[in-house]
């Protein structure tokens, strides 16, 4: 049975929360936040990002090569 205190693999609610509050805070954008299932984030400075656009992709979804996705952004 799932711990319901966890929203994901590694993260509580109230963490995650923390988390955010201090990069909206810190005007750092979490490129993925909406990224399921994975312990590595990729965060930017909003300043940086401002009007350009991303994207962003997985691979080893299966995690056949590692116990972690990889991720990675393409800023336009």
């Amino acid at each position: 049975m799932r711990n319901r205190r966890f929203d994901n693999y590694y993260f509580t609610n109230f963490g995650r929360n923390i988390l955010l509050k201090t990069f909206s805070d810190l005007e750092i954008e979490l490129l993925t936040k909406n990224c399921a299932e994975s312990i590595d984030h990729i965060a930017i400075s909003k300043k940086f990002l401002s009007d350009r656009k991303y994207n962003f992709a997985e691979w080893n979804i299966e995690k056949s090569l590692s116990d972690h996705k990889g991720i990675f952004i393409d800023i336009k």
